[in-house]
């Protein structure tokens, strides 16, 4: 027969062991595989014209994403597009995330690397970088300067003509 206190600290060893198996196997599952890029749509523009900036990532259909708006200097965010996610051919899904964007600055404007967020069914979450994306922006004709004034500076300056 065996004793009861050695039975007991068998049983406590076992729920203590299946307790952590599936933090064993949750920590031993590799990162979802993703494949992600990002592009402006029109590749160039002119000072203060607005464009769209887009992220398309291809995912396994248990995960969701979640992608901030960019926050880019002398770039104001005009619109976000509320995110899509479409089933692609042999099971991944394809999400794309939008934004148009309005520059008001000269020359190239490179996003840098954006990061998206995602979560598994089984309740792992993670970090993914996407390369990010440039676009080329040229002057206009001195007849359109004051469309190029971001609504930021708008304001700004009406509140001062106000005091």
């Amino acid at each position: 027969m065996i004793p009861r206190r050695a039975l007991t600290t068998g049983v406590l060893a076992a729920v203590l062991l299946l307790a952590g198996l599936p933090a064993i196997a949750f920590a031993q599952r590799p990162a979802p595989a993703l494949q992600a890029g990002a592009s402006f749509d029109p590749p160039s523009a002119s000072i203060g014209d607005r464009v769209t900036l887009t992220l398309r990532v291809t995912h396994p259909d248990d995960v969701i994403l979640k992608a901030a708006a960019p926050n880019l200097e002398h770039v104001d965010v005009v619109n976000t597009i509320p995110s899509t996610t479409q089933n692609a051919a042999a099971g991944p899904q394809v999400t794309t995330f939008a934004y148009t964007l309005q520059p008001f600055l000269l020359g190239t404007i490179d996003t840098g690397t954006m990061r998206l967020s995602w979560l598994r069914a089984d309740g792992a979450t993670g970090t993914f970088d996407v390369p990010g994306a440039q676009l080329i922006v040229t002057p206009r004709s001195e007849e359109h300067t004051s469309e190029l004034q971001s609504l930021a500076y708008l304001v700004c300056r009406l509140l001062l003509e106000k005091k």
